[in-house]
């Protein structure tokens, strides 16, 4: 692949953090299936990327990051959210932002709160099997009593990286998290929060709040929390008011986390379009908008910077699928409290995640991949790969006709040898949003939404600045993600990255920058063709740095060809 410089961009991205061999036996007679690699394509842009930062870091600094969970990007409207609307329109909007694989909560939160990928982090997906943690079961990094399991089994470094919130402390600043999100979301968003001694409120898990002595006063001031309902608007203003009423006043942190969890909570349950959805899209942007207000007022004394992101997206919820009993029927029971089934076991959950529990165990992969294929339900497929020469990564999977799964920035220790994700169309779901896919699990239902996958509507996010550091009225169309916010808010703050961050200082959006000097993204596919049909991967590249931006499978049937994904 040819590859155009990208300017002085010098922290290195993540680098895959192990291979497998390929072994022999993982091979059957027949042709190999082609795998392509498409050259690389010079896309224009709207920005530069800067050579050089000139203005300096704003005098008495402090950044607040709003969070809306689960808002897609092309949600953003003046009809649905107009003060975010607004705020992107006047400030600067990183219009190409786009989540971590897996497009889950828990995972893109590792990702924001410690400038990391997937692999680096450990938290590989929402719910996965790590036999580390529970043997006879799937380990659900929503509940805090699974997170307080994998903690004690990684000896504290269940996110195996240092974050945003040890980078803080070493530069001497200070970090506070409200959330209305899970109390796993919340945990990972600053894992250490006890050793770290620094304030995190989760509105849904008040009893993992910390410091306890600063929630109990908080709580006496409040009486009572707020039922959790769809839409969250008790609980939304519930936050804001924290917020603005405690944490900013008392503990006046360097850095502020505000994590909503609407509209996430009620999209999954009430579905996209519906009158609940954006009664929960119109509260957040009410709850942003007292934000953004309250640190424009001159009264504060600090130079306040805005950062507001989403997580991921969204896609309707249609047509259920009982993936794990049809795994079991056709001979795979991947349930730990059940299995192992021919050596593997995992979680067949909104994305897949298989584990071969011994190396002879990984021929198995073969047969279930061929069973996945013939699944109308399944999407694309990646297995693990290997090091070509001289440590150049392979495109190829360890399965014939799959792609590496370190392509999707996703190959910790801890990460599965094989990903699934499910169907996906561009289908308008039952109240005309376009974007839709098959989804598991009994929680949801016909007509909610769901998420996880590699779609553009799942993996493409918000982002935006604004505030005295950041430029005025700036569309950037430079390759971005939830990666790039955690060595952003350091920058601003006049605190340098760690070098071990995925993620990249958004310069392009920075006041006072030299963006004279064009560095052109390059756009990365990645093919895989099989008998059955291909699966493709799409990434962009803006130097070291790599974003997943979306896949697709396409399956033969009939002699016609439909999408999968």
């Amino acid at each position: 692949m040819r590859r155009r410089s990208a300017g002085r961009l010098h922290r290195p991205s993540h680098k895959p953090s192990r291979f497998i061999t390929r072994p022999a036996t993982l091979s059957r007679p027949g042709p190999r299936p082609k795998i392509k690699r498409a050259k690389s394509k010079q896309v224009k842009t709207k920005q530069t990327e800067p050579k050089k930062r000139i203005k300096p870091v704003p005098s008495d600094p402090q950044v607040i990051l709003v969070v809306l969970d689960g808002l897609r990007r092309d949600f953003v409207t003046a009809a649905y959210t107009p003060n975010l609307y607004a705020f992107l329109r006047e400030n600067v909007d990183y219009r190409e932002s786009r989540s971590v694989f897996p497009s889950m909560t828990r995972v893109n939160a590792a990702a924001i709160g410690s400038g990391c990928v997937p692999g680096m982090t450990g938290v590989i997906a929402n719910q996965f099997y790590d036999p580390k943690v529970f043997a006879d079961a799937v380990f659900h990094t929503g509940k805090v009593s699974h997170i307080e399991a994998a903690m004690q089994a990684y000896e504290g470094r269940f996110v195996t990286v240092d974050g945003l919130a040890e980078s803080l402390i070493a530069g001497g600043k200070s970090l506070a998290v409200v959330t209305s999100a899970s109390g796993g979301t919340t945990r990972v968003l600053n894992p250490r929060v006890a050793e770290n001694d620094q304030v995190s409120l989760c509105l849904r898990d008040w009893g993992s709040s910390y410091p306890k002595a600063f929630a109990d006063r908080v709580m006496r001031d409040l009486g009572a929390l707020p039922d959790l309902q769809m839409p969250a608007i008790a609980i939304s203003r519930c936050v804001t008011n924290i917020v603005l009423n405690h944490v900013m006043p008392e503990v006046d942190p360097d850095v502020a986390i505000v994590w909503y969890g609407d509209p996430d909570y009620t999209f999954h349950y009430r579905g996209l379009g519906s009158e609940e959805a954006l009664a929960a899209m119109r509260e957040v942007d009410q709850q942003f908008a007292r934000l953004v207000n309250w640190a424009r007022d001159p009264a504060r004394g600090r130079d306040i910077q805005i950062l507001v992101a989403s997580d991921h997206g969204h896609i309707n919820a249609v047509g259920r699928v009982e993936a794990g009993r049809e795994l079991r029927e056709a001979g795979f029971d991947l349930d730990p409290a059940t299995g192992p089934q021919r050596g593997l076991l995992g979680a067949p959950l909104q994305v897949g995640a298989v584990r071969a529990l011994q190396a002879a165990d990984k021929t198995e992969l073969l047969d279930l991949v061929q069973f996945l294929r013939e699944q109308p339900w399944c999407g694309a497929i990646f297995t693990q790969g290997l090091n070509g020469p001289d440590g150049v990564q392979d495109p190829h999977g360890l399965v014939p006709g799959t792609l590496n799964s370190s392509l999707l920035l996703n190959d910790h220790a801890r990460s599965p040898d094989l990903f699934y994700t499910l169907a996906v169309g561009d289908e308008a779901g039952p109240r005309g949003v376009p974007g839709s896919g098959r989804f598991v699990g009994s929680e949801l239902k016909e007509g909610g939404s769901t998420h996880g996958g590699l779609s553009s509507y799942e993996m493409r996010s918000v982002l935006g600045a604004g505030g005295s550091a950041f430029r005025n009225s700036v569309v950037s169309t430079l390759p971005c993600g939830v990666v790039d916010i955690a060595p952003t808010v350091l920058s601003l703050l006049g605190i340098a990255s760690p070098p071990f961050m995925s993620g990249r200082v958004l310069s392009e959006g920075l006041a006072g920058c030299d963006t004279t000097a064009l560095a052109e993204p390059e756009e990365e596919l990645f093919e895989a063709v099989h008998a059955s049909g291909r699966d493709a991967l799409r990434r962009r590249r803006l130097g070291q740095h790599v974003y997943v931006q979306e896949a697709e499978a396409r399956r033969i049937e009939g002699g016609a060809t439909r999408r999968a994904s």
